[in-house]
């Protein structure tokens, strides 16, 4: 911890594969936003972001099982706060439905 503190005391920053991993996916998630004015990734989606609508379609598992009271790894409340705010679609079936409204 003490070398991590003299670290960021000059400015060092460390961000782990896992947030640089998470960080480039939201960028994917924007661009495709931007291009097509929503977040439906469709699951099998890669012409220029391989994986995406696989990743997409993690995450969204990921969130059912923190409602169920389970761990999901690498998903915080934070970073579904950061998807709510692009507008990410949480479960295709509501959208849908919602559409009819």
């Amino acid at each position: 911890p003490h070398r991590i503190e003299q670290l960021e005391s000059i400015g060092f920053e460390s961000t782990s594969q896992a947030e640089e991993s998470w960080r480039d996916r939201v960028e994917s998630l924007q661009r495709y936003r931007d291009k097509h004015g929503d977040c439906l990734v469709p699951a099998s989606y890669g012409p220029n972001e391989p994986g995406l609508g696989q990743w997409v379609s993690s995450v969204r598992k990921g969130r059912n099982k923190l409602k169920r009271g389970e761990t999901a790894y690498g998903l915080t409340e934070e970073r579904i706060m950061e998807l709510d705010e692009l507008g990410f679609v949480w479960s295709c079936r509501e959208h849908d439905m919602s559409r009819w409204e």
